[in-house]
């Protein structure tokens, strides 16, 4: 008659993360939570305490857990081959690592997990034995509440680094926590906003304000919250005011005391609808002291519109004018010094034709770049011809994977088998070690050996598994992207946003089209090309086992 197989455990325990727990949520210490799950283990005779892991320390989301990364290192050594802890919801960082630890990796090496305000055990808890569908259900269903606390930790530390706080509040003003209102002009920068906006009452364009400014080595918003926070904000280089900079502080009513409270009030300043995103806002008059008066701020509107109207009314009668507007929303940068290229239409009378110039030029700063003007048509063709080729890879590789609508069960099938044959190995020499007598000291180290290959065999094939399940699918973000780009594409501002990061034009080289998501299409290919390969041994076993 054999004996019941004994099991060691080991035990960890950590406070939940400063940065996530929500107020009023119970937060156990370490101890409390070891002395918990020792009791427990008194009540089970085939489980004995081999060790116990302790992240006392009550740590944000992203630090390091010393404790936790030890833990991770003896159990994929198989030092212990039990796990007991709390919850499912004080294991991990997050539910990828849940899934990716508890669900992936050690129960693809045996280990029995154990958590006790769930009531799971693996060995009973489970309908059918090694398959982990209740272990999958616990952590689906923490899910939710993982990301909500991801979230509310997102805007803590916004609120911490006061990004919330600088990116609310208009140039010209600081944010106080005293009461009575929270922005009171900026002794700093005060002066300035009242220039541009008598500037602009006198005559003085917009343009012309941006490089007085610059003249005069005046901070520009971003390097104003870069100079109050510490921190970066925006990306590339800002030693320069745009016309555009110059127009948001002009029609913003933030400079008359008005404030919009609630969802997308940032919007409301900027006098966007927030209704059209399902935004919405209370304005509130006198919020705030006023830099400028009410009757000033009307004429500067008015005048606003005017210049929109006359500008509107001209490219209706000038077509050609009209087909010179960039599809580019400000990322096109200079390969030369990194500043933005910013785009200027010429009228000359017979000819209008538009170019794309250095910044540093253009705001005519002390070491301007050596950089000469693009033609408009020139950028725009090229980048668009890139985009092109992009959307037909796209459109091929979709048409590819609905063609073959095994192909992605072949894929996970190598995988599967890898995983399949390394834990099988892993098991028998499992086995034979513990069959070996006190006397075979040399046969168990060589199995010890062996054993440590295969674990380290098995953890490689999971983690791969993982990581193709998160990218061959249909909602790869950059397939779905770009798999809807037509042949026939005609580049706008809307299709820049979803599909561009961003271009480098350089003076003897085709522009560098930085697209977004990137990385997952180059992991897309990979498992392409692991699916299209039939000269690997075991890729024909796993389609003959297909």
């Amino acid at each position: 008659m054999s004996q019941a197989k004994t099991f060691s455990a080991a035990i960890y325990a950590r406070r939940k993360f400063t940065d996530v727990i929500q107020p009023g949520e119970s937060d156990p210490t370490a101890d409390e939570q070891v002395a918990q799950a020792k009791s427990f283990l008194s009540n089970l005779p085939d489980v004995q305490l081999g060790a116990v892991y302790m992240d006392r320390q009550p740590r944000p989301q992203d630090s390091e857990r010393q404790e936790f990364t030890r833990l991770n290192q003896d159990l994929r050594a198989a030092k212990y081959d039990c796990l007991i802890i709390t919850s499912v919801d004080t294991f991990a960082r997050d539910y990828a690592e849940s899934c990716s630890c508890l669900l992936h990796t050690f129960a693809a090496m045996g280990i029995r997990i154990i958590s006790i305000q769930d009531d799971y055990d693996s060995t009973i808890s489970e309908p059918v034995f090694g398959q982990y569908e209740r272990l999958k259900e616990l952590i689906c269903q923490l899910d939710s509440l993982a990301r909500s606390r991801m979230k509310y930790a997102r805007i803590r530390k916004k609120q911490a680094a006061d990004y919330i706080t600088l990116r609310g509040t208009p140039y010209g003003y600081l944010y106080t926590e005293k009461e009575g209102p929270k922005w009171i002009p900026d002794p700093e920068t005060a002066p300035h906003v009242r220039y541009i906006f008598s500037e602009y009452l006198s005559g003085t364009t917009p343009n012309h304000i941006a490089k007085a400014l610059t003249a005069m080595g005046v901070s520009t918003p971003i390097n104003r919250k870069r100079e109050l926070s510490g921190r970066p904000f925006g990306h590339g280089v800002h030693d320069y005011w745009s016309s555009s900079s110059v127009i948001r502080i002009l029609s913003s009513p933030a400079y008359v005391g008005t404030r919009a409270v609630g969802k997308d009030s940032q919007a409301l300043c900027l006098q966007k609808d927030p209704g059209a995103t399902g935004g919405t806002a209370v304005v509130v008059e006198g919020d705030h002291e006023a830099l400028i008066s009410n009757e000033d701020f009307d004429r500067v509107q008015l005048m606003l519109q005017l210049v929109t109207v006359a500008s509107d009314r001209h490219l209706c009668s000038n077509p050609a004018t009209a087909g010179l507007q960039t599809p580019f929303p400000c990322n096109v940068y200079c390969g030369v010094c990194g500043r933005l290229m910013i785009h200027r239409i010429y009228e000359t009378g017979r000819i209008n034709y538009a170019t794309f110039k250095c910044a540093s030029q253009r705001m005519n700063l002390d070491n301007p770049c050596t950089y000469e003007p693009l033609n408009h048509t020139y950028v725009v063709d090229a980048v668009t011809e890139i985009v092109r080729n992009e959307g037909i890879t796209a459109r091929r590789i979709a048409l590819e994977m609905e063609e073959t609508s095994q192909h992605r069960q072949r894929i996970e099938a190598y995988f599967q088998v890898r995983i399949a044959a390394a834990t099988e190995t892993y098991r028998l020499n499992t086995e034979q070690i513990m069959s070996l007598s006190p006397e075979d000291a040399e046969r168990e180290a060589a199995l010890e050996a062996e054993a440590a290959n295969t674990r380290a065999t098995l953890l490689e094939a999971i983690s791969d598994k993982d990581a193709f399940l998160k990218t061959f699918r249909k909602s790869n973000p950059w397939l779905t992207a770009f798999s809807e780009v037509p042949e026939d594409l005609i580049l706008t501002k809307e299709w820049s946003r979803k599909l561009i990061q961003r271009i480098d034009v350089y003076p003897d080289q085709p522009p560098v089209v930085t697209f977004k998501y990137t990385d997952e299409k180059k992991k897309l290919l990979a498992y392409l090309e692991i699916g299209k390969e039939d000269t690997d041994g075991t890729k024909k076993q796993t389609a003959t086992s297909d």
